[in-house]
């Protein structure tokens, strides 16, 4: 059971979630006009490549004890270097006729930005973080247009497995892991809106 939240965790995150959305807004038919393969290649590398790979040279340098990130002191450089990439991400798309993708995007940089100064205080849990943005920023597709709503029952059950994994693997206490779906939400809707 261990290895399968482990597994889990790694698959779902956050790191990953820009990409699942970009690939959610292409197979919903939200953007015709886009060619999918630039934009899930663009998105690859600028926020899913680019960080990990930051990640992976932090660890060998040994200013991170491990890839994971389990002490909030290693948190710091990943989140700057996350918010960086998701800014630039968001804004080169926002010139695009993806601007919906976009706004997520500018919505992740937001949630980011507060995971970063919550860390100066506070290990608050960065999936459910993630998660949380991921699944409000469906709802708002979802009002707008309710071929999106399966994806946003899917997005849901992923959010309570993610946040069972991370209690089970003790990586958070529960208040982190709430909070992380409380500032995630909130976040989004004050991006969004």
């Amino acid at each position: 059971m261990r290895l399968a939240a482990n597994i889990f965790s790694v698959l779902t995150h956050p790191v990953f979630h820009p990409l699942v959305m970009c690939c959610v807004l292409l197979k919903a038919g939200f953007m015709l006009m886009v060619r999918p393969w630039p934009t899930i290649a663009i998105t690859t590398v600028s926020v899913v490549a680019v960080p990990m790979l930051l990640i992976f040279f932090l660890k060998r340098l040994r200013a991170m004890t491990s890839i994971t990130a389990d002490e909030r002191s290693e948190r710091t450089t990943p989140l700057i270097f996350m918010g960086i990439a998701l800014f630039f991400t968001a804004d080169f798309f926002s010139k695009t006729p993806f601007v919906v993708f976009s706004l997520y995007l500018y919505a992740m940089f937001w949630i980011t930005v507060a995971a970063f100064v919550i860390n100066f205080f506070w290990k608050i849990s960065l999936h459910t973080l993630g998660c949380s943005g991921f699944c409000t920023f469906l709802a708002f597709l979802t009002h707008q247009n309710e071929d999106f709503f399966p994806f946003l029952i899917l997005a849901l059950v992923f959010a309570g497995l993610i946040g069972s994994a991370r209690l089970y693997l003790k990586q958070h206490d529960i208040s982190q892991v709430f909070a992380g779906y409380a500032v995630g939400a909130v976040v989004t809707v004050v991006s969004v809106l």
